[in-house]
């Protein structure tokens, strides 16, 4: 029978193996020296909202590409890593509408919308698991977005670009990693960036 001086050395090396087998799954999953890539695909965005103003054009049509993001993460602790973001996207918008101060009455449209983005990027990481790996990020850098009018007006026959003038990008998200293997895995994010939502694959080294 246990006295009560064993039972807390018991319970006291039973936490102590608790604890420590926990710092090493999280050394496991995410850890000091690790180089992280990843490329993933985004769904939700302001441009996508924003097509729906054109519904009311003959003929219109939208097409999308991206957001498509890459990036890199180097770990400099166990819980904390610096890195690299590059995001762009494409929205084209197609569509007629009735001009009555030229000669041709009907007007073909196209509208395109690029942006890119290159930012730094520190995240915070505070999982413990081998293969689950949760973080919060946030970034800062460049970005730039143009947009370009192109019609068939007769007064107007070409196009037209405006740049956006402020070149400042910001964002932040909270995300995970699943690994499926010790290397690679999928994650996914949500938040303030280029999509409201996203996911890929990771790939760790």
């Amino acid at each position: 029978m246990f006295t009560r001086s064993g039972i807390k050395y018991v319970l006291c090396l039973s936490f102590y193996f608790l604890f420590h087998s926990t710092q090493i799954a999280f050394s496991q999953g995410y850890k000091e020296g690790d180089n992280i890539f990843a490329f993933g695909y985004g769904f939700g965005t302001f441009a996508q909202a924003l097509a729906a103003t054109y519904d009311e054009y003959y003929d219109y049509d939208f097409t999308v590409t991206g957001p498509l993001f890459a990036r890199y993460e180097y770990a400099i602790t166990d819980h904390m890593g610096v890195g690299i973001n590059f995001a762009y996207a494409e929205w084209v918008y197609k569509y007629q509408y009735d001009s009555y101060n030229s000669s041709n009455s009907i007007v073909i449209g196209k509208d395109y919308y690029t942006t890119y983005s290159i930012l730094g990027r520190f995240n915070l990481h505070f999982g413990n698991s081998e293969k689950f790996d949760p973080f919060w990020g946030v970034a800062t850098g460049y970005r730039k977005g143009t947009l370009k009018k192109d019609n068939n007006n007769h007064y107007n026959n070409g196009s037209d670009d405006f740049v956006i003038p402020f070149p400042l990008g910001l964002e932040t998200t909270i995300g995970a990693r699943y690994y499926f293997s010790k290397n690679v895995g999928i994650y996914i994010e949500t938040g303030l960036a280029k999509a409201i939502f996203q996911t890929g694959i990771s790939i760790k080294f």
